[in-house]
């Protein structure tokens, strides 16, 4: 096997450790918006905003979303992240599940899907994982993972982006931890003031304005 095998070998084996059952369970079990009913929001103000770099300095690439428990917000979220599929291929995204298992619910099951997500989308960036293949599990049951590794690669992959954005898409964010709330949140944010070119879409639920 020649060396340039050997990398492709590793990376696919890291990147195979990084998915898990029901990574994407929460958002297909989503029902689909209405007709119409949520393109009131491609039209809205803040919206329109998020989306303009010249207005990035006053939103610094995020837009929160809050309201009423059961009022459609997932919906709305599964909505809006369709159509910038549409648009762009940089779109990655995280549904949180309350009655999931652990890493429907938790950040470390978070940044396992939007590592994977970048990654595949953007196969270039795959060579971050060279230097952290370690951390990988043969068996591919990740159980191996530290949230610390995983912030690490995903800072590292979003460091190499140069000119390209990034939208990302996070419904339910609530449905996890305080405290990992606020570390995530610490840790998007200082992307986003390095870089400039993370966009992030956090969707609360279950909490009121």
């Amino acid at each position: 096997m020649s060396v340039g095998e050997l990398v492709h070998s590793n990376r696919q084996l890291v990147m195979e450790s990084l998915s898990f059952d029901k990574i994407d369970a929460r958002h297909s079990n989503i029902k689909s918006a209405y007709g119409k009913t949520c393109a009131w929001l491609l039209c809205h103000p803040d919206y329109i905003e998020w989306l303009t770099p010249a207005e990035f300095p006053q939103h610094h690439g995020l837009l929160w979303i809050h309201g009423k428990p059961g009022a459609g917000k997932s919906t709305l979220m599964k909505y809006i992240y369709t159509r910038a599929q549409e648009n762009t291929n940089t779109t990655i995204s995280f549904f949180f599940n309350a009655r999931g298992e652990a890493l429907e619910k938790s950040t470390q099951g978070m940044y396992r899907s939007l590592l994977l997500q970048l990654l595949e989308k953007m196969p270039d960036l795959q060579e971050v994982l060279d230097l952290h293949s370690c951390y990988s599990v043969r068996d591919n049951d990740g159980t191996r993972w530290q949230i610390d590794v995983l912030q690490r690669l995903f800072s590292a992959a979003i460091a190499k982006l140069g000119q390209r954005r990034v939208m990302c898409f996070i419904d339910a964010l609530d449905e996890c931890s305080e405290s990992q709330i606020q570390e995530m949140v610490s840790l998007l944010e200082s992307f986003i003031s390095l870089l400039g070119r993370f966009w992030a879409l956090l969707l609360l639920n279950s909490l009121e304005t």
